[in-house]
């Protein structure tokens, strides 16, 4: 009988301790198949997939690896943790993107060129629930490329993270925006179009925009503690723009980067517009901020946006 269809009491009101040790000192060594499957759910995995020459029908070992990416994620259950090991290069489709939801998942790329693919939950967005996912890409000259395809065949929507933490390594995301909503998104690494974050925790380290468009603002955030590090370039807007690089809303912002490559500020008129969040700040950047105020940088050059800066 499987061990949560028990009644583990002696008798209404006395729990059987007991009991409830013996069924725990048991899944340990899962005997039979309910066990198993309960055992399982806790379990982690780790599949190697090969999109060239692997099989479906092997065991998803690294000497016999499955063809798809969809085989490895079929065999994982809810609070799995799942590791994926993409061994060749080429386009690895995920069209189960709704079995993600609550478990661990690490997809690496162990070669150049690799392309992974994910169809959208809804017409164009895949949203991930309630776990952890990492996306590494080989390195940082030979980065995964991460695609939310768009089943319309026109616009791209977002790659979401929803009470759930995202970590993304040496990847580019070319179309699709990273948005999270109460999310802890990690960003290493990454070139990526737009990121926007609510009521929750980012990390962008080495970040490059592929943002073209003057329309869009590649970072939005909004009561949100996040932190900017390492060294960044932007690829200039085709037209120029007043959008700023950055809005931040009742955040707290902890900038230990540069705001804005050289020569930008002919594209961005502005670095950061910021409205009251708490800034965590080099002098030597806020005193480059304050010289820059009269090309419209908004961060701290409007005392009506209630921010408060601690220099270090």
């Amino acid at each position: 009988m499987p061990v949560f269809e028990e009644f583990p009491y002696t008798n209404f009101h006395e729990l059987n301790l007991d009991w409830i040790i013996q069924e725990i000192k048991k899944l340990k060594e899962p005997g039979n198949i309910e066990e198993l499957e309960q055992h399982r759910i806790f379990s982690h995995f780790r599949y190697y997939v090969d999109g060239v020459s692997g099989n479906d029908n092997n065991d998803g070992s690294s000497a016999a690896p499955f063809k798809t990416l969809d085989k490895a994620l079929s065999l994982s259950s809810v609070y799995s943790q799942l590791r994926i090991n993409l061994v060749t290069s080429g386009i690895y489709t995920c069209t189960m993107g709704d079995v993600m939801d609550n478990m661990t998942i690490q997809i690496s790329a162990l070669a150049p060129n690799v392309t992974l693919m994910f169809t959208g939950d809804n017409v164009n967005d895949f949203a991930f629930y309630g776990g952890y996912l990492r996306l590494d890409g080989k390195d940082s000259s030979n980065k995964m490329t991460v695609i939310c395809q768009p089943k319309d065949g026109v616009s791209y929507g977002s790659i979401s993270a929803v009470n759930s933490l995202f970590r993304f390594e040496n990847c580019i995301i070319p179309y699709n925006q990273i948005s999270g909503n109460g999310a802890n998104i990690q960003l290493e690494t990454c070139d990526f179009k737009s990121l926007y974050l609510h009521d929750g925790n980012g990390h962008i380290v080495s970040g490059h925009i592929l943002n073209t468009d003057p329309a869009v603002r590649p970072l939005h955030v909004l009561n949100t503690k996040i932190a900017l590090t390492g060294t960044w370039s932007v690829e200039e807007p085709t037209a120029a723009t007043s959008v700023s690089f950055m809005l931040a809303r009742y955040s707290d912002l902890n900038i230990q980067s540069v705001l804005l490559p050289a020569g930008m500020t002919n594209k961005y008129l502005y670095g950061i517009e910021g409205v009251g969040c708490y800034v965590n700040i080099t002098a030597a950047r806020q005193a480059s901020i304050a010289a820059n105020a009269a090309s419209g940088n908004k961060l701290d050059a409007n005392p009506d946006m209630n921010n408060v800066f601690n220099p270090f």
